[in-house]
This record gives structure tokens, C-alpha cells and sequence, in this order.
């Protein structure tokens, strides 16, 4: 995690273990930890300030291409210099969509 400027990682559904996972990627130097929890939503830190979100309960097809969705939803919201909860919120909304469909792209581009 040296040297990163975010690192993404997944802990399952403990959210202790998720917090615990975020320590440690901003020990091993990561500037901000994201960390998804599976239905237990995902939270992000940089050491000083945290944010965590829920999920959106949606009727899942197929998973395929939601962490990646996630991940791009929370660097687009990041880069428009949104607050962490925003990035989680919209990472999560994006992941959601996607979970929707079969397959990792949906048939029409959508909106984030």
C-alpha cells in the first residue's frame, strides 16, 4: 500500500475487521483506505476522518463488475472533491446498478 494514493480492499461483513483492514492499509502508507463489508455496506478513512455507508437493496442478477463499479464511482466522486461519505454513497449506488443486470456492463450507459 506504499505510496498509494487509495487503496480498495474487501474484509466480509466484519465491520471490526474492515476497520482493522483500513488501519493497516494506512499504516503500510496508503493515503485513504476503502474498504467494502459486503452487505454491511464499506467505510473509508485517511486516519483522521471516517465515513461508512450501508447498502442499496436491490434484486441482484449477477455481481459481476460491481467492485470495480464501486471502485470507479468512488474515484469519479473523489476527483469532483466530493466528502468520503459522498464517494461510499456513490460508489455504492453505482455497484448497485450494476448488480441489476446480467453481466458486468449494462445495455445502455447510465448516469452517475
Amino acid at each position: 500500500a506504499d505510496g498509494l494514493s487509495i487503496a480498495f480492499a474487501s474484509a466480509g461483513s466484519n465491520p471490526d475487521a474492515a476497520l482493522e483492514l483500513a488501519n493497516r492499509l494506512l499504516a503500510e502508507g496508503a493515503r485513504l483506505a476503502v474498504v467494502t463489508r459486503g452487505a454491511e455496506g464499506s467505510l473509508a478513512t485517511d486516519g483522521i476522518e471516517t465515513a461508512e455507508t450501508g447498502i442499496i437493496p436491490v434484486d441482484v442478477s449477477d455481481t459481476t463488475g460491481a467492485g470495480d463499479t464501486f471502485i470507479a464511482g468512488f474515484i469519479a466522486a473523489r476527483l469532483a472533491g466530493k466528502d468520503l461519505k459522498t464517494c461510499l454513497e456513490t460508489g455504492r449506488d453505482a455497484a448497485a446498478v450494476t448488480c441489476t443486470h446480467f453481466g458486468g456492463f449494462p445495455q445502455q450507459p447510465i448516469d452517475i
